[in-house]
């Protein structure tokens, strides 16, 4: 079961356990799937592995959570076939619904957000600093994307 990640390379398989040699197996994989111009089929492959590897990991977690509990104190680092592991808080997230003046900061900045998605680079607006007063320039909200493709399963 530790053969997960398998690798041919230089005439032999191994076994990719570390990160910087995943990362460099990754690499080599990407830079021969580019000389194939076989990118969208490689693409496709992997929105299907990513989903594959997500579902996995998210019926294996609470097991895995125990199985690790067993090996050592919650917040104590371990290792386990060569990747340290440790059990602790992940993904921790504060709910504030309740509290109206932050749900009305939200929608002031919000709207503040759209408002200068709005406004164009020709437009000489100006306003009122609303604390001290200071009339200054409203400059335009600056999209910046790169393209990609979606795929949708």
């Amino acid at each position: 079961m530790t053969d997960l990640i398998p690798f041919q390379g230089a005439g032999k398989a191994q076994t990719l356990k570390k990160k910087k040699d995943i990362e460099a197996a990754a690499l080599a994989f990407a830079a021969d799937s580019l000389e194939t111009n076989d990118s969208l089929t490689l693409a496709l492959y992997l929105k299907r592995l990513e989903l594959f590897v997500k579902t996995v990991a998210g019926q294996l977690k609470q097991k895995a959570v125990e199985m690790a509990r067993l090996q050592g104190p919650e917040g104590k680092d371990f290792y386990f076939d060569g990747a340290k592991i440790r059990v602790c808080e992940t993904g921790a997230s504060w709910d504030y619904q309740k509290d109206p003046i932050l749900l009305d900061l939200e929608e002031k900045v919000k709207d503040r957000k759209k408002f200068l998605q709005s406004v164009k680079p020709e437009q000489h607006l100006e306003e009122a600093n609303p604390v001290t007063g200071e009339m200054y320039r409203v400059k335009p909200a600056i999209k910046k994307a790169e393209t990609g493709i979606t795929i949708t399963l």
